[in-house]
Formats: C-alpha cells, structure tokens, sequence
C-alpha cells in the first residue's frame, strides 16, 4: 500500500512540475516513476488479497478436517489440533492464540461438550470463512 501512495504522489509531483515549469525531463521522471510505483502497488496489493483468500481457504479445510474427525467420540490427533490453532491464530485471524488453543483441545479430545457444542461452533466457523470468500454458505 505504501508503494501505492509514493507513486501516486510521484504521479502528481511529476504532473505539477510539468504544468508548472513545463520541465519536461524532470516531470516525466515523476510521471514515469509514479506510474510504475502505482503498479507495483496495485500488484502488491492484489498478492496481499490472493494470500488472505489462500490462508482463509486453508482454514476451510482444517475445519472441515477437524469435523470429518470429531464425532463426539473419537479423538482427532494433536497435529490436527495444533494445525487448527495455527490456522485459526496466525493465517485466518478469526480467533485470539487462547481461544484457537481451547478449541482445539476439545477437537484433540473429540468432546462434543462445548458451550454451544464442537460441531455447531466448527460449522459456524466455516460458515463465517465461507463468507468472507463470498462463496455460497455450506449447508
């Protein structure tokens, strides 16, 4: 983003040196180094956006996984747990580290017992991903 505002800066400084003194080469230098800077921002931009949708996704899946594991009587593993804790605290940002750590340790202990219960709240969370992707609510 910040590549963005330096070339749209660049952008105007090099069009108000061309309007104002006619200074051709100075201004075009601006002009042409603002507009490249607005498209490496732009770019970055869109790659920020991809790798959100791409950790969002991912996260998708791990809950999807944690569900398909999960049944109120068996245990998913403690790599799918911790998985889910990373994916929840880190790449997704849809819970705090606490949180995601007690989720997960009710998916590693396959308890069904939680406050609103483990599959309602998983369900939820992929619901809320879903969304966020503006992909179509899983039924």
């Amino acid at each position: 983003m910040r590549t963005l505002i330096i070339g749209f800066a660049a952008l105007v400084g090099g069009t108000i040196v061309l309007a104002a003194d006619g200074n051709a080469s100075v201004g075009g230098v601006l002009v042409g180094a603002g507009l490249v800077a607005c498209i490496d921002g732009l770019r970055e931009w869109r790659d920020d956006r991809a790798k959100v949708e791409r950790d969002l996704d991912e996260t998708r899946r791990l809950l999807y996984a944690a569900l398909a594991a999960t049944d109120g009587q068996h245990a998913a593993s403690p790599e799918l747990a911790g998985t889910v804790v990373n994916a929840l605290a880190h790449h997704s940002k849809l819970m705090s580290q606490v949180e995601a750590r007690d989720y997960a340790a009710h998916i590693a202990a396959g308890d069904a017992a939680t406050p609103h219960g483990l599959t309602d709240l998983t369900r939820n969370l992929i619901a809320v991903i879903s969304q966020k992707l503006g992909d179509a609510r899983p039924q």
